[in-house]
């Protein structure tokens, strides 16, 4: 799903969040997206960051994943949320 053009009625099964809409100076809020999410409940959250980019902009616990993948130099840690 692209955020813009024509408005699509769309059912994902999984919702992919970038860490990149966590960073400063970005327009995204976390509240933002865990409203996006939430519009979504059938569907798995799923974020991907590099170097605990969720986790330091305090998005872990509002955003709602179900899982993220968090790549660092070394090691890269995956977290399973809300079995």
């Amino acid at each position: 799903m692209q955020a813009s053009g024509a408005h699509a009625i769309v059912s994902p099964k999984v919702i992919v969040i970038m860490g990149g809409l966590s960073m400063p100076m970005m327009p995204t809020t976390k509240e933002m997206v865990r409203d996006l999410t939430l519009s979504h409940p059938e569907a798995k959250v799923a974020g991907i960051c590099f170097q605990d980019m969720f986790a330091r902009a305090g998005w872990i616990g509002v955003v709602p994943f179900d899982f993220t993948i968090n790549a660092m130099i070394e090691p890269i840690t995956v977290t399973r949320h809300n079995e």
